[in-house]
């Protein structure tokens, strides 16, 4: 019996969708904020921050599609 290695490479393709997980952060900072309302708000204004970035990625996610085809 020999001890030969074998390196085996597994590979997937994957599509992050970031103005999901974006999203869920400011909604997960909104609840938060929400439980503690007086320190809450570096959660609320983290929470504004997410929704934000949450738009640009949707709008650059969408505008992907739109001018890919057009």
């Amino acid at each position: 019996m020999t001890n030969k290695k074998f390196k085996v490479e597994r590979r997937r393709k994957r599509e992050i969708r970031t103005y999901k997980i974006m999203w869920d952060t400011s909604f997960s900072h909104l609840k938060r904020g929400m439980a503690n309302r007086e320190g809450g708000f570096y959660h609320f204004m983290s929470s504004i921050v997410f929704t934000a970035f949450a738009l640009e990625a949707y709008l650059n996610h969408i505008g992907e599609g739109i001018f890919l085809l057009g």
